[in-house]
């Protein structure tokens, strides 16, 4: 017999690859909300503007897009998919189903001649309430949602406006300024 066939085979370890900055997120001190508007920046300064992905909010700064930006927004629809299939399940299905169960419930009380609110488990409907809470609960979650991503939006729109605020006072105070020196900050 070969050599190779009677040892084992050997694994193979993968190197540890250093992490993509791109895909890191920044660190607090420079995340967007609290990094902008800038008081002061070196240059012609560069006024970011609103983009709305599938009802998601973001200012963009830059092209290309950052891959961290990229990934949140998808995170973000995959979840925002996520409630909304949920809630067309529990109305086209689960409440339904649930309908049907306390019919049921109701009919098994008849033959047996149960009568009804004999103990806790046979007090009316068992099924629906649940099922109801649970679609009420998604819908609050939806629509609290929507809410803070409605506000971000304002937050963000805040900045753009001081942003180009800034940048239009900038501009007037180069057009005031000497021809040499304009020909330094452009």
């Amino acid at each position: 017999m070969s050599q190779s066939l009677k040892s084992s085979p050997k694994r193979r370890v993968k190197e540890e690859a250093e992490p993509n900055p791109a895909i890191q997120d920044p660190p607090p001190e420079h995340k967007f909300l609290k990094a902008f508007p800038r008081p002061t920046v070196i240059g012609k300064r560069k006024v970011p503007f609103m983009v709305c992905a599938n009802g998601f909010p973001f200012v963009r700064w830059k092209k290309p897009q950052p891959a961290n930006v990229s990934r949140v927004l998808r995170q973000n629809i995959k979840q925002r998919q996520k409630h909304v299939s949920y809630v067309h399940a529990l109305t086209d299905f689960w409440i339904p189903l649930a309908q049907y169960e306390d019919q049921w419930e109701e009919l098994v009380r008849q033959k047996c001649n149960i009568p009804r609110g004999m103990d806790e488990s046979t007090e009316g409907d068992l099924y629906v309430p649940a099922m109801r809470e649970e679609l009420m609960a998604v819908s609050r979650l939806i629509s609290e949602k929507r809410r803070r991503s409605n506000e971000l939006a304002a937050k963000m729109q805040h900045i753009v406006d001081r942003e180009a605020e800034l940048a239009m006072a900038e501009k007037e105070q180069v057009k005031e300024m000497p021809t040499e020196r304009k020909r330094y900050m452009s």
